[in-house]
């Protein structure tokens, strides 16, 4: 399964990726084809089996660009390093809006795809953007963001994805813990 973590610049999707990061423990880091990854190895609750895991993007929260928009290649080097890598895990875990596009999410169903997509009202997602003090953030306009909320729009409500999305609320701490508890569920 492929679990993508998606929405709004400040809805929560790094916070919720650090959580899962956490939350599996110690993994080894990957850089191949210029893209960072993860690889961790989570036992079942029985310890009868083991799963490993791949999460695909930048965990460090002293950078600016986090998840896999700070992952600098082309569309189609991200598509075939998915294409490459994930015969080779049970499951990987994918944050971040950077390759977030309609071909992209069509060419993963075949992965088993889930998309998660994160949701807060518009007056939070801009508090906790300009609390995240970076760049990026300052340089966004109610525009570009409604310009996103639009294309996700487009993107997350089709037929075809009906299956693969999954939306969330991420309004306080707690929402993003009983997500975090989701995900870690779909991986065992």
């Amino acid at each position: 399964m492929i679990i993508w973590i998606t929405g709004l610049l400040g809805c929560g999707k790094s916070t919720l990726f650090y959580k899962i990061h956490s939350e599996l423990g110690t993994g080894r880091k990957i850089i191949k084809d210029r893209i960072p990854f993860f690889v961790y190895e989570k036992k079942s609750p029985t310890n009868i089996m083991s799963v490993d895991i791949a999460m695909l993007g930048r965990t460090n929260r002293k950078r600016v660009l986090n998840g896999n928009d700070g992952i600098m290649c082309a569309k189609s080097v991200f598509m075939k390093f998915i294409d490459d890598e994930y015969p080779k895990h049970h499951h990987m875990i994918i944050e971040g809006n950077k390759f977030a596009k309609t071909d992209v999410f069509h060419h993963l169903r075949q992965y088993n795809l889930k998309v998660i997509h994160l949701k807060a009202p518009m007056e939070l997602i801009r508090d906790r953007s300009i609390k995240s003090d970076t760049g990026t953030n300052k340089k966004w306009t109610l525009k570009k963001w409604s310009n996103q909320m639009k294309r996700y729009e487009m993107l997350l409500n089709t037929t075809e994805m009906n299956d693969h999305v999954l939306v969330r609320d991420s309004v306080i701490e707690k929402d993003l813990d009983n997500i975090c508890n989701e995900v870690m569920a779909l991986l065992i």
